[in-house]
């Protein structure tokens, strides 16, 4: 009976962090864990969860607390690693990503995060087992792809451009064969675009509510490669201003959409009730100190829904980046 609850609390626990429902996601691990201590996923997941909420230091603790139960779990001691980073302890993180590989020289998160500390010749051990990992058609299109990713990394930092792109190329195809067809067109694109000033003035008309406490977001949004994380450095170097990443508040706050995009607006509208600006806050208070006033978010998803912050929090600044089209075209690539 207990396994029949973990298999179904996982499942669940899958589907909220494919939603990005960090808090839920939580609660739900917690609960796994409480029936099996010693459950990989269920940790990988909890630690998921703290850092979807941007909590790292939480996760990192998490991960310790894993890890005691579980010692030869390459992933784990992967994930660690890179909480590890987002909190400034680098040489902890470097020895988490090293020890990660001895166990599984197969564990690309770890070789990714070790990337940021040390370069690889293209002979290296790792790299000949990152090779085989792209080329292998027993391992997942997933898979194939980051290690085909992180192969063009390592060949363009050794001078090797042409093997490099070729790599890149690789991983492009493989990504493009996983790709769902019906997933590469948002539906909700264009009735989007009906959100003019003409359709602010009636929707501010229309919707009569006690005002919403200021939202302490500032976004920053544009195409992925368009320099929103050089953007957030900047606004971070303001004492009042804390950087917080890919967030992605306002879009988890809008939730999906449906076949209405504009209804689902109307629907936010009439019941704002300040819930939005306190998400920030919160997200704020746990990641800046006292006496910040701004949270930058940083997620491209964002981008196609500006009109629902129009709605909700028409004081929130909006930083919009665009860089030219043949050198986002080439970063993308």
């Amino acid at each position: 009976m207990a396994v029949a609850t973990i298999e179904t609390l996982v499942k669940q626990a899958l589907a909220e962090e494919s939603e990005g429902l960090f808090e839920q996601l939580l609660c739900t691990t917690g609960k796994v864990l409480t029936l099996s201590p010693e459950h990989a996923l269920g940790w990988t997941l909890h630690g998921k969860a703290f850092a979807g909420l941007r909590n790292y230091r939480n996760a990192a603790q998490a991960y310790a607390r894993a890890l005691r139960l579980l010692p030869h779990d390459a992933r784990l001691h992967a994930r660690f690693g890179h909480c590890l980073m987002h909190i400034g302890e680098d040489g902890y993180a470097r020895a988490c990503f090293r020890h990660a590989l001895e166990l599984d020289p197969k564990t690309t998160s770890a070789l990714e995060g070790l990337l940021a500390y040390e370069v690889f010749a293209p002979d290296h051990p790792y790299v000949h087992e990152l090779a085989r990992m792209a080329d292998a058609v027993s391992v997942s299109l997933k898979t194939r792809a980051h290690a085909a990713f992180l192969l063009g990394r390592v060949l363009l930092t050794a001078g090797r451009d042409a093997e490099a792109f070729a790599r890149y190329r690789q991983g492009n195809d493989l990504v493009a064969k996983g790709l769902q067809a019906d997933r590469l067109v948002d539906p909700d694109w264009h009735p989007l675009l009906a959100m003019d000033r003409k359709y602010f003035e009636q929707m501010n008309a229309d919707c009569t509510r006690p005002p919403a406490p200021p939202c302490p977001a500032l976004i920053v949004t544009g195409l992925p490669r368009s320099g929103k994380s050089l953007v957030e450095h900047l606004l971070a170097q303001h004492s009042a201003v804390v950087a917080g990443g890919e967030l992605a508040g306002f879009s988890k706050f809008v939730g999906k959409r449906g076949a209405d995009p504009l209804a689902r607006a109307r629907q936010l509208a009439f019941q704002a009730d300040g819930s939005l600006a306190r998400l920030y806050a919160s997200a704020m208070a746990g990641l800046g100190r006292p006496g910040q006033q701004r949270v930058v978010d940083t997620s491209p998803a964002h981008l196609r829904i500006l009109g629902f912050l129009g709605v909700l929090h028409p004081e929130v600044p909006v930083v919009l980046c665009q860089r030219d089209p043949l050198d986002l075209g080439a970063s993308l690539y």
